[in-house]
């Protein structure tokens, strides 16, 4: 199953649970899918994908650093919401303490 299955997978599943959160945040990841296949002309691989998610992933990040500036709660909890779903697609990432055994 590729990646944009999962999503596709992932996106019924949440409009069935009525989970509007991760609803939006697919179809953010599968609008900037299918923007970059119409500007290329082309399907997308996984590793493609997994860097439109990595640059979604840091715009996330961005913008919950100028919530907590503005100290706007409701946001900050939408924005880190958002941000776990994103790092579910996204493969785990070693932690400093494995670094340091490697």
């Amino acid at each position: 199953m590729t990646l944009k299955d999962k999503l596709m997978e992932d996106l019924k599943a949440s409009m069935k649970n009525k989970d509007s959160v991760r609803k939006n945040t697919i179809t953010m990841i599968r609008a900037a899918i299918k923007q970059l296949e119409l500007d290329q002309r082309k399907e997308l691989e996984d590793d493609e994908v997994l860097e439109i998610i990595s640059k979604q992933l840091k715009e996330k990040r961005n913008a919950l650093e100028d919530f907590k500036k503005a100290e706007r709660q409701d946001l900050i909890d939408l924005t880190e919401e958002e941000i776990n779903i994103l790092l579910e697609y996204l493969p785990k990432q070693l932690s400093d303490e494995e670094l340091r055994q490697i």
